[in-house]
């Protein structure tokens, strides 16, 4: 193993309990907006101290874990941009953990 490697292998390890407790700080975050879910930009400001490259981290990580996707919506009020908006979800074969937000629930928000 090269010395990048090992390096990287040791900065995993070492991060691995901190990035448990973010990714549960996520996932109550998004749970916190069941009916309307949250784009990357708007966790990244609920979460004031976190760095924008460690909230999309840990939220691909709880993408990859089945407890998190795409809302199947894309469009950030707050920007006027398109972004994907991502939802909490039961875990796997259990289904949504909230029904589907509606544009009018995206727009009471």
């Amino acid at each position: 193993m090269s010395t990048s490697e090992q390096t990287r292998n040791e900065s995993y390890w070492a991060i691995q309990p901190k990035a448990g407790t973010d990714r549960y700080v996520v996932l109550r975050m998004l749970k916190n907006y069941p009916r309307t879910g949250l784009a990357d930009f708007e966790l990244f400001m609920c979460l004031p101290g976190w760095p924008m490259a460690s909230v999309v981290a840990r939220r691909n990580e709880l993408v990859k874990h089945n407890v998190v996707r795409s809302s199947g919506r894309r469009w950030n009020e707050r920007t006027k941009r398109f972004a994907t908006v991502w939802v909490a979800v039961k875990p796997e074969g259990q289904g949504e953990l909230f029904p589907p937000a509606t544009q009018a629930d995206r727009s009471e928000g």
